[in-house]
Parts: structure tokens; sequence; C-alpha cells
């Protein structure tokens, strides 16, 4: 039978030994802020637009748009928490001046996670971006993690293999990775 104490040990010495593991990574992307509100079962969705033209002394051409759809079962209680969750997130944006591009960029990002245990549970997530300006001409990441989520903190540990189309100097152009995260929502 262990203690409220062991049980603390036991989760400090945890957060530890991922933060131990953990390592820079490339490009992360924070797929936290493409969820909406955790709490709420049912579909989500959004969509958006941009567009910006000018003539005359400058010709500017600037087109975006971005769009997430989201369904998550959600099981009730004192500390509702989601279930299963299936989330499709892409956006893109291009831009030119006198017939110049400055801006060329998209992304698609697309996740399952489904809690097996009321606080134990798993992502299965892939990912492909590209970004012309930024030297990105693909990168492709696909992972799957594990989560222990409380009320207040989530820890979690993602195994997962990033490709690059064209990686910089020295760098190879397929990684696998080992990322752990804490997480607290105040």
């Amino acid at each position: 039978m262990s203690t409220p104490c062991a049980r603390s040990l036991s989760m400090v010495l945890a957060v530890v030994a991922l933060a131990a593991l953990a390592a820079p990574a490339r490009a992360q992307v924070n797929a936290e802020a493409l969820r909406p509100d955790p709490r709420r079962a049912g579909w989500s969705r959004t969509i958006d637009g941009s567009l910006a033209l000018a003539t005359g002394n400058v010709a500017l051409l600037d087109v975006g748009g971005a769009a997430r759809v989201q369904y998550q079962t959600v099981r009730p209680g004192p500390v509702p928490f989601i279930r299963q969750r299936g989330l499709i997130a892409a956006s893109a944006r291009y831009a030119e001046r006198a017939d110049a591009a400055f801006i060329d960029q998209a992304f698609v990002h697309a996740r399952w996670t489904a809690m097996w245990w009321p606080r134990l549970g798993t992502d299965v997530f892939a990912q492909h971006q590209a970004n012309q300006f930024l030297r990105l001409r693909g990168r492709a990441i696909a992972g799957e993690a594990l989560a222990r989520v409380t009320t207040v903190f989530a820890f979690g540990a993602t195994l997962s293999v990033l490709h690059d189309r064209a990686p910089p100097t020295g760098v190879a152009p397929t990684d696998v990775r080992l990322t752990s995260t804490v997480r607290a929502t105040l």
C-alpha cells in the first residue's frame, strides 16, 4: 500500500526522468493551441480567411486561410475529461509584392487522442508543413504519445519520426526522437 507521500515522490521522480530525456526539438509546433474547450463534447469547427490586395505605387497580394475540425466525447463528472478526440487543422498563406513572393507557407496537423483510463491515454498524430522562406520545403512528423493527465498537470512522452525533404547542412534528413512534456493549467 502506497502512502500519499510515496505517490508524490514517485510522481516527482517521473517528471525528473522525463525532463532528463528531453532534447531540443526542431520546429516543434504546439498543437494544444489548436484545440478548443476540452470540457465540451461534440463537433467544433472554425474557418478563417484573409485577402489583401493593393495596387498603385506598390503591388501587393496577400491571401491566406485556415480551418479546423474536431470531434470529441467527454466523460461527465466532477472533473470531466476527454474520452476520444479527433482533430484536423490546416492553414496556408501566400503573399507577393512586385511579383516576388515573400510568404509561401502551409501547415496540416491531424491528431487522435484516446483516454483509455480516466487519466491515462494516448495520442497518435501526423503533421506536414512547408515554409519556403524558412528553407523548409517539406517536413513531415508522425508519432505516438503516452500521457498522464491530472486536473492541473499533464505529463507525456512522445516517440516521433521527423523527416525533412531539404534539411540544413550537417543535419540528417530523418530523425527519430523522444520528447517529454509537462504542462500546467492554472
